[in-house]
């Protein structure tokens, strides 16, 4: 009589679990998580090659925005002028902008995207510039050379057509006169093919209202690969960390099922106490692949007179490994061999079975896990 396939394979199920239990696969824990970032890579290659929107966007950032004095205090002595004007007695104030005009697309703005009749700038509302706005710094050599601001009114200004490159800029100062009861504001103007409109954004709220997939959209391909590889990172380690927490659970949860049902089975009025069932609990709670074979070399002694064969011999060791099991019953004191004679333990059989009688009344049955029948 030999062991059925079901049989086989839940054997194999039994050992495989016993080893996962005693410690975490971490060679396939590892290998599931380079293969999904190899996916994500692929994915993200895919889709930046053929399904990428390509787009300038052109921004105005307002990195600052603050008076040049506070003259709110009424100091009778104090007085400010600008240009021989008294700005107390006018209730007027200074005030200074700091802006960046930058390219937070991932495509070139060239020259062919301006249109001359409507060139790009700022407009001013509720105030007048009183100066030729300052170039503060640039990304590159080029656009620092070739910027050019023009004052085309007293509340307008428009800027050259240059070549703008991705995450490229120029910041440039604005000087504004306002009247104390207003509050000047900015204005974009112009037109860049592609982009229906100028942004005009403020430093502090710019990076709240750009979400990460719009980043990940205008960002490069090289910066799209970094970050999503160490988004993929994180879930891979996500991923293990509840694989881990799960199995953990899992094996406290079965573990504790099992002590509880010996506990029940040394409770009964009937039940006295022999040296063999310590071994009996003992698998029963630590060792499924024992306690799921065992009956059947106790049903089919041929059975176990051939996997002992094989464990002697080590001349079919195989997936299921019956030989392993052997090996258990040998150091547990479990297996009596004597000559050719080879036999389970008759004292420890009868105990056996009686546990086993029990867990069948109690509607247990086990394999890799525990499973209680309802």
């Amino acid at each position: 009589m030999h062991l059925g396939l079901s049989a086989k394979l839940t054997l194999f199920i039994c050992n495989i679990m016993e080893k996962t239990q005693q410690s975490i696969n971490w060679k396939k824990i590892t290998t599931i998580g380079v293969s999904t970032i190899g996916v994500i890579g692929t994915i993200l290659t895919i889709y930046s090659v053929f399904f990428q929107e390509k787009r300038a966007l052109l921004e105005y950032e307002i990195m600052s925005n603050s008076n040049v004095l506070d003259i709110n205090a009424n100091v009778s002595k104090l007085d400010i002028s600008y240009n021989g004007s008294s700005l107390k007695s006018n209730n007027q104030n200074l005030r200074i902008f700091y802006i960046r005009v930058k390219n937070d697309g991932n495509e070139n703005i060239l020259k062919d995207y301006y249109d001359d009749n409507d060139p790009i700038g700022i407009k001013i509302h509720d105030g007048s510039i009183i100066e030729l706005p300052e170039v503060i710094t640039a990304s590159n050599g080029y656009l620092a050379k070739n910027l050019k601001i023009k004052i085309n009114s007293s509340n307008e200004i428009s800027f050259s057509s240059l070549i703008i490159e991705p995450n490229q800029y120029y910041t440039f100062k604005l000087l504004v006169l306002y009247g104390l009861k207003s509050n000047p504001s900015l204005q974009s103007m112009g037109k860049i093919a592609g982009q229906n409109q100028i942004q005009v954004l403020h430093l502090e709220t710019s990076k709240e209202n750009k979400s990460v997939w719009k980043d990940i959209e205008t960002s490069n391909f090289v910066i799209q690969t970094v970050r999503l590889l160490f988004y993929g990172l994180i879930m891979v380690g996500i991923l293990v960390l509840i694989i881990v927490i799960t199995q953990r659970f899992g094996e406290y949860k079965n573990r504790r099922t099992k002590i509880r049902l010996v506990r029940q089975y040394k409770k009964q009025q009937n039940y006295s106490y022999d040296k063999n069932d310590d071994i009996v609990f003992e698998t029963f709670i630590n060792d499924s692949s024992v306690n799921f074979l065992l009956p059947e070399y106790i049903r089919s002694p041929k059975d176990l007179k051939r996997d002992y064969s094989d464990y002697i011999n080590s001349t079919k060791l195989n997936r299921i490994d019956h030989t392993n099991v052997i090996k258990k019953l040998l150091d547990y004191g479990i297996l009596l061999v004597n000559d050719d004679k080879v036999e389970i333990e008759p004292l420890y059989k009868t105990r056996f079975l009686a546990f086993q009688d029990y867990l069948s009344k109690k509607r247990v049955t086990y394999s890799s896990t525990l499973y209680i029948s309802s």
